[in-house]
């Protein structure tokens, strides 16, 4: 009998006799003695106080932990935060910037802000798992940004900066207003799950919710000039994602109950 035979008959028949053949092994074969001999040593008995102490750290009740849902449950709830503050948004400041613009404007407007606003939802649903694969803050940030400013110098052509600041600041409040309500609910969703990584979840929250206020301004929002579009509406994404990368960063000190 060889050694690797032996080791498949104690573990086919852990604690049973062993065969003649096996015996003449262990005769000649030191190592698969001390295998035996250890298997066979009997376990030493637990110190009752230290089973009295370890009991003594466990809750007086534990309740099951509830599952966590799917990702695509979870991708689907960030992207109905999205969609409902933009709605909200529009409910509250009218839609003067869906009427301003040409049907086939408004089918590539709001077709790359749902586009992005999926992408930033399973972002944010993935950092929702440990060890689960998602985007970065950085790349969230700059494939935000460059299709954003690719969409408005695409599809319009006055550069007039008139009421540059004015109309900037009142259109960059509302969307911050709309924004701001989708971070939060967002944040609760979020709290759902184990974040391991406060700093790329902060910022995939904040791209939903700054997505969210991106399309607001977008239904509500007449001006349709490269300066007030590419300036305005892509600062709030730009804003909203950073906040929430920051905020997720200072998470780190703070202790686990009030983190990310």
């Amino acid at each position: 009998m060889t050694c690797r035979e032996l080791d498949d008959l104690l573990v086919a028949a852990p604690g049973a006799p062993l065969p003649q053949a096996a015996l003449h092994h262990l005769a000649s074969c030191p190592a698969c003695r001390a295998l035996v001999s250890a298997g066979a040593a009997p376990a030493e008995p637990l110190d009752p106080q230290l089973l009295t102490r370890l009991r003594k750290t466990l809750p007086p009740a534990l309740a099951p932990v509830r599952p966590l849902a799917s990702t695509s449950v979870l991708t689907v709830l960030f992207f109905a935060v999205f969609a409902a503050a933009a709605a909200l948004g529009a409910a509250r400041f009218g839609a003067a910037g869906y009427f301003a613009l040409a049907p086939w404007q408004r089918l590539a407007v709001f077709a790359l802000l749902a586009a992005l606003a999926l992408a930033a939802s399973f972002a944010a649903a993935r950092d929702m798992r440990p060890a689960a694969p998602s985007l970065s803050a950085p790349t969230l940030l700059l494939a935000g940004i460059a299709a954003l400013e690719i969409l408005f110098f695409a599809l319009l052509h006055d550069y007039n900066p008139a009421h540059f600041f004015h109309a900037g600041v009142t259109c960059f409040r509302y969307g911050l207003s709309c924004a701001a309500p989708a971070a939060l609910l967002a944040w609760f969703i979020a709290r759902r799950g184990f974040i391991v990584g406060p700093v790329s979840t902060g910022a995939a929250i904040g791209a939903v919710a700054g997505l969210a206020g991106v399309c607001a301004q977008e239904l509500y929002c007449p001006v349709l000039t490269i300066p007030h579009t590419a300036v305005w509406h892509t600062a709030l994404f730009a804003a909203s994602l950073a906040s929430g990368a920051l905020l997720g960063w200072l998470s780190r000190f703070l202790p686990r109950s009030a983190s990310l």
